[in-house]
């Protein structure tokens, strides 16, 4: 939540204005106008203004967002596949609405706050993060839409998120191979988010559901070797899976690697399903089945709430909205031999 300040007087406060415009070239008065979210400033002063205001204390505000043409995308990092996939279908989106999509890592150490009250911005979305208080309480204290993006973990009652139905397309996946004849399944696990609790909980339910024994869990880092390793403790094991659930397409192609350099036929002795359907997905050879996440709906949802918020839509999304995956059967997954 953002912290009380104790009141100074008013000559203490001009001392401090005029120390700051002096620092920054400026005038008292331009200083008092980027303080006061004032229009009237030119870019370049407010970038060497509000910096020496945040250092000396004061609070951020918003500048007028009148005739704003951008909104903020807040990632955790800018390595995913899975966003720069996001990045591209809210790109696609923004620009069909006349509006552009400005992009920051969150885990860079910079204040993200600051840099979006920097800004004329219309919303911020925020991808695969957690809210902490003091953002939520800034982001409503000035009136800003936002929206969270397959957040991290389950949001609080009051914060508007979409995400794709991650359990019920692990459903899917593991029916796919059931149908397939596969009776002895395992999933491998490498995302500690919201995403990929669902995920191992949807495999989990179709083994119930089709009256199958509980499959194995591993669980690993995204590295090559995390997932080599993975992969050869569930092939040791008395009874090895023939079908493999993995928790996202990245660490798919790396166990299809280590499957493929242990000598295994893929799909003929181990079939393997990802998800999020990355373009590395459909290139890998063979190319992996996976199920695809929902970019354009997703995308398309999250521009029309921030550009246009009704309390309508904010009281559905704040149930959190959940669009279902498709599924791509490629050649990852095949029939089960006979044992």
């Amino acid at each position: 939540m953002t912290r009380r300040r104790q009141p100074v007087s008013a000559k203490s406060a001009a001392a401090k204005l005029e120390t700051i415009a002096r620092r920054a070239g400026v005038s008292v008065s331009t200083v008092s106008r980027v303080l006061n979210a004032r229009a009237n400033v030119s870019p370049e002063a407010r970038q060497r203004v509000q910096p020496l205001l945040e250092a000396a204390g004061y609070e951020i505000k918003l500048v007028d967002r009148r005739t704003p043409q951008l909104v903020d995308l807040v990632v955790p990092n800018f390595k995913s596949p899975y966003l720069a996939a996001l990045f591209r279908a809210l790109d696609e989106a923004a620009a069909q609405r006349s509006v552009s999509i400005v992009l920051t890592n969150r885990d860079a150490g910079a204040n993200w706050l600051a840099l979006i009250s920097r800004r004329q911005s219309r919303g911020v979305v925020l991808a695969v993060i957690d809210l902490a208080d003091r953002e939520t309480a800034w982001l409503e204290e000035n009136a800003l839409p936002y929206l969270l993006i397959d957040p991290a973990h389950l949001p609080q009652s009051d914060t508007p998120w979409i995400t794709a139905d991650h359990r019920a397309a692990a459903r899917t996946a593991t029916d796919h191979l059931i149908t397939l004849g596969h009776r002895r399944l395992a999933f491998i696990n490498s995302i500690s988010a919201l995403a990929g609790v669902e995920r191992e909980l949807g495999f989990h339910d179709q083994l119930a559901a089709a009256g199958l024994a509980a499959g194995p869990v591993e669980r690993c880092d995204s590295s090559a070797a995390g997932a080599a390793a993975a992969l050869r403790r569930l092939l040791d094991r008395p009874d090895p899976p023939t079908a493999i659930v993995a928790s996202h397409d990245d660490l798919a192609t790396r166990l299809l690697a280590a499957a493929l350099g242990a000598g295994l036929r893929i799909p003929d002795q181990l079939s393997v399903v990802g998800f999020d359907d990355i373009p590395e997905a459909a290139r890998f050879v063979p190319p992996v089945t996976t199920l695809a996440s929902p970019l354009g709906a997703i995308a398309e949802q999250t521009l029309d709430y921030i550009l246009g918020p009704t309390p309508q839509r904010f009281t559905e999304l704040r149930q959190g909205v959940r669009l279902p995956m498709t599924l791509r059967v490629r050649s990852s997954t095949g029939p089960a031999e006979p044992d």
